[in-house]
């Protein structure tokens, strides 16, 4: 799963021809200044682009957190419920201690 980045400061951006990293990608690009128009339509379409799938993944995250901390809630509920009534795991029994009368057996 992807991890988002937040509250990051970037220092420096620099070009390279390798990525660094496993599974990364890099994207080079030459273009002819002659025609700014053309390029700052393709960057505005781009910038919405990638906006919507950042709101897309934040939103999927938030779902996944919310998600998690419910199921996370009901089985430390269930977990307590047992605790409670006595669940012993060793016999399959409501409790582990003997009852009274059966101590004297």
């Amino acid at each position: 799963m992807p991890r988002i980045l937040k509250n990051i400061r970037i220092d420096e951006v620099s070009a390279c021809t390798k990525g660094a990293g496993v599974g990364t990608k890099i994207v080079l690009m030459k273009r002819d200044t002659s025609a700014d128009d053309d390029f700052d339509e393709w960057h505005r379409e781009q910038a919405a682009i990638a906006e919507r799938q950042n709101e897309e993944h934040l939103r999927e995250d938030g779902e996944r957190e919310e998600r998690d901390e419910r199921v996370c809630k009901a089985a430390r509920e269930r977990f307590i419920k047992k605790l409670e009534q006595g669940f012993c795991r060793r016999t399959r029994r409501r409790s582990c201690k003997r009852s009274p009368h059966e101590q004297g057996r």
